[in-house]
């Protein structure tokens, strides 16, 4: 069987998918399965035999009714079963997909509800394959120093300003718990430029090593590094729970019941009120230190 999975939406959104995507290989084992997706962050499936550009321009008839060009029928008509987390309120893309020759389109929805997590609200898509979730937590393979120093790392960044703990908290509780590690790994993606350069110029402590700008994999290298990862609600918080890495998730605006990173090795802290200054140095650090008990 050839199952093509069409999956949208940043960093975070994916490694979300990852338990269901795993559960799909885990039942179809022989089967071949390619996922359409958003680069760069599609590349760093592991449970799929093949990863293509879903915003390539040759994909572009899928998304508008109208003729589909022969190739693409072609190449959509390779596969059996069709799994999308687009949105497609319309059906636009499903009636494509049904019209090419995919013989089962299964379609759901990446508009999440309040009060369920998207793990399981994403695992629905498993129920017309008759399949269920087995671990909802989100795991990337890859290897990690037996000896590590120990290094916290944090990043003072998001997409949204919303969703950023004040800079002066930052700073307040690097200083307070830097002497607990032997090092600090400040990590900033292409969103961060002005909290990073920000962060640098109030930092007076000591020397702090930086990983901006990286490429996802070296990024979640780093992130195995690290002994515990302070973050908010961002595709890198999730990047690091998904490797293993202690992580705690600071919560605002967006509810952490929907999006948090799962696992026993993932603390969250929430502003009363969906306010990020309402959360205090010291409630982060005891969720850091209820993590290195």
């Amino acid at each position: 069987m050839r199952i093509l999975i069409l999956r949208g939406g940043a960093l975070g959104d994916l490694l979300l998918t990852l338990p269901v995507l795993d559960a799909i290989r885990s039942n179809f084992p022989r089967s071949f399965i390619e996922v359409w997706g958003i680069r760069p962050q599609v590349d760093l499936l592991q449970s799929v035999d093949r990863v293509n550009r879903l915003d390539a321009l040759g994909l572009a008839p899928l998304f508008v009714r109208g003729t589909m060009p022969p190739v693409l029928r072609r190449r959509l008509s390779e596969f059996d079963v069709a799994v999308s987390f687009l949105s497609d309120p319309d059906g636009v893309v499903a009636q494509n997909l049904a019209f090419a020759g995919v013989q089962r389109v299964i379609r759901g929805s990446p508009t999440m509800r309040p009060g369920m997590h998207a793990v399981y609200q994403l695992a629905s898509l498993l129920e017309p394959l008759g399949l269920e979730l087995r671990d909802p937590v989100p795991r990337l393979k890859i290897g990690r120093d037996q000896i590590q120093k120990p290094l916290l790392g944090f990043h003072p960044g998001s997409g949204s300003r919303a969703k950023n703990w004040p800079l002066g908290r930052w700073t307040d509780f690097i200083e307070k718990i830097e002497s607990k590690f032997e090092g600090l790994l400040l990590i900033g993606g292409e969103a961060d430029d002005e909290v990073i350069q920000a962060f640098r110029l109030r930092w007076r402590g000591p020397a702090i090593e930086s990983v901006v700008r990286q490429n996802l994999w070296d990024l979640a290298r780093a992130l195995t590094r690290c002994t515990i990862f302070v973050g908010h609600d961002t595709g890198v918080a999730h990047l690091a729970a998904a490797v293993q890495t202690p992580t705690v998730v600071l919560f605002g605006p967006t509810d952490p019941n929907v999006w948090r990173p799962l696992g026993s090795h993932v603390k969250t802290v929430c502003g009363d009120e969906g306010r990020m200054d309402a959360i205090s140095v010291t409630a982060v650090l005891e969720a850091v230190q209820g993590l290195r008990v």
